[in-house]
């Protein structure tokens, strides 16, 4: 793939309530890595959107359903989707389908090996990113609440150059329309072993002003998997970490305790070329502080006796 130039981009309005635009990029050898049309109407309440066929993404040509569709009520707040893309063994669809209960709708998600490359790949905000990504996700929607599950797996990810093996989110959410209180289940996998996962409730009933009430647990969460998103490689990190943490409050304001352990763990400072090795010793934490009480990193010649780190 070659270097993409900023993309040259045509709009052409037509008369009445509707647009049509196509957008477009090129590499400096004129190739197109880019290319995404797309007619959207304006009719009645309905704002409708359709793809036109044969976009180019990631310098793949895809193929995508003549009815291609993607159409929102906004007086209801209700999709009506039914959109699939498919090229060399990729594919990604987004269609709703009418469920049992009245006024409900499920709305699903369907992607079969994305390469994140193609898609993310020649981003400016992000750095490379690489791994093919598998997606399930079913929610019943009703413009309002929702409730459903979401299962994705990347494999062979890589991120900034630094491969990272296989990673997998189960999800599950549920919102209340009426108070906005949101209940999360997360589990992610790392490697064919669960990690981390984070269960309770995510957003309080805001009619009553309740804040979060989240619990997230580790379970020899591999710490060398963070090393890749420290910004400038200030730090290299090694071993596991267990813990369990309570989480309360709001995001501007958290409250965070609970207790986390170190497992063969190190810390690198490749600045200055040093290396200490953490005590196992559990850490508690209060107040969104980690307490180092009687705490010595192996390696150094002073004993911390209490220092207090902010979460």
């Amino acid at each position: 793939m070659g270097t993409i130039l900023p993309a040259s981009t045509s709009l052409v309005l037509r008369l009445g309530n509707s647009v049509s635009f196509t957008a477009q990029q090129q590499d400096i050898k004129a190739e197109t890595g880019y290319r995404l049309g797309m007619d959207a109407t304006l009719n009645g309440h309905m704002i409708e959107t359709h793809i036109h066929n044969s976009p180019i993404i990631g310098y793949r040509q895809w193929e995508v359903n003549d009815s291609n569709r993607l159409n929102f009520d906004y007086t209801t707040r209700m999709l009506d989707a039914d959109m699939r893309l498919s090229t060399d063994g990729s594919s990604l669809a987004l269609y709703t389908e009418p469920s049992k209960e009245p006024g409900k709708e499920w709305v699903n998600l369907d992607v079969n090996d994305l390469r994140l490359e193609e898609w993310l790949g020649k981003s400016a905000l992000l750095p490379p990113i690489a791994g093919t990504l598998d997606a399930d996700m079913r929610l019943l929607y009703d413009g309002r609440g929702i409730d459903g599950r979401a299962q994705v797996n990347i494999a062979d990810f890589a991120y900034d150059g630094h491969h990272e093996g296989n990673v997998g989110l189960d999800t599950k959410l549920t919102m209340d329309p009426d108070n906005f209180s949101t209940q999360l289940d997360g589990r992610l996998n790392w490697d064919g072993s669960e990690v981390a996962l984070a269960y309770g409730t995510l957003l309080g009933d805001s009619t009553k002003g309740a804040p979060m009430d989240l619990t997230v647990e580790m379970n020899r969460f591999p710490l060398s998997k963070v090393t890749p998103f420290i910004p400038g490689n200030l730090l290299v990190l090694q071993g596991d970490l267990e813990g369990k943490l309570m989480v309360k409050g709001s995001f501007e304001q958290m409250d965070i305790n609970g207790m986390l352990q170190g497992d063969s763990a190190t810390v690198t400072v490749p600045l200055y070329g040093a290396m200490m090795r953490l005590d196992n010793t559990p850490l508690m934490v209060s107040g969104g502080k980690v307490h180092f009480d009687n705490y010595r990193p192996v390696g150094l010649q002073r004993e911390s006796h209490h220092h207090e780190w902010r979460c």
